[in-house]
């Protein structure tokens, strides 16, 4: 349970999600599922297994509540929360941004496919505006996305190109070549992970 408290805590903070949006997602999803039983019989399979789950899910938001209640109460904030902060402040003050824009000429982005749904709207208000943007590039690899526990999805990456544009989506310029590794490094990694392609 409380594993589930924290996770779900920390998804709500990385997707800017209130628990009200939570508790009306999961009481449409399930109601949903309801009536689809109603009209089959019965769920079976996934469908139950679905079911079972976001059940399970919607009963712990009364307690996901209370510890957002009590960080608060006691001031503590953990890293989603943080960064949902700053991406709400960054879009309820658009001083933060110019701030932001009057101090870098450019901004790369590196591991972008580590970065979470708060993390792409908080930069993207410190460096997109009117008027005024600052030359952005993102560097990531969607292949490589080792954060998704916390809040962090490769999905962002493939927004990149549509929140940090001028006219047009942004280029994708693929970097097919490893400058880190020479072709032996590169041999032996390709074969031993052949079994997993297959």
């Amino acid at each position: 349970v409380i594993a589930g408290v924290q996770g779900l805590s920390g998804e709500l903070a990385e997707h800017l999600a209130t628990v009200s949006d939570l508790t009306t997602a999961l009481d449409a999803a399930i109601a949903d599922l309801d009536r689809v039983a109603a009209e089959a019989g019965k769920l079976t399979g996934d469908g139950l297994k679905v079911r079972e789950a976001l059940a399970a899910r919607r009963a712990i938001v009364p307690i996901v509540s209370r510890y957002a209640d009590l960080k608060r109460e006691r001031d503590a904030m953990d890293f989603a929360d943080q960064m949902a902060l700053a991406a709400r402040l960054a879009e309820q003050f658009p001083v933060i941004g110019a701030i932001e824009r009057s101090r870098f000429k450019a901004v790369l982005l590196d591991e972008f496919q580590d970065t979470s749904e708060a993390q792409l709207r908080l930069l993207a208000r410190l460096f997109v505006a009117e008027g005024e943007p600052v030359p952005v590039t993102a560097v990531g690899d969607p292949h490589q996305s080792i954060y998704g526990w916390r809040g962090a999805s490769a999905t962002t990456l493939a927004q990149f190109r549509t929140v940090f544009h001028d006219d047009a989506p942004a280029a994708v310029l693929p970097l097919a070549t490893s400058w880190r590794n020479d072709a032996a490094i590169l041999a032996a990694a390709n074969t031993i992970s052949a079994p997993l392609r297959e």
